[in-house]
């Protein structure tokens, strides 16, 4: 199979290994150079990350972050009585 580079420096990864290696939009790859030979890896961090994408859509991680803050000094001063 043959690609080539654009202008711009991209390269379309036939269709064929994009299902084979099950590769989506904003799959992250993994790039490593030997000798003359380029070679892309999926990153294995991405499907960590992908795990926890969307997970707190909705929720406002400030405000639940200062109602917990608020809290901690609540039961601080309690303590402190």
């Amino acid at each position: 199979m043959k690609t080539h580079v654009s202008s711009r420096g991209q390269v379309v990864i036939p269709q064929r290994v994009r299902e084979l290696l099950k590769l989506k939009e904003g799959t992250e790859l993994e790039i490593e150079v030997e000798d003359d030979h380029v070679i892309l890896k999926k990153a294995k961090t991405s499907a960590a990350w992908r795990a926890w994408q969307g997970r707190f859509k909705g929720v406002d991680l400030t405000k639940a972050l200062e109602e917990e803050h608020r809290g901690e000094e609540g039961r601080d001063r309690k303590k402190g009585s």
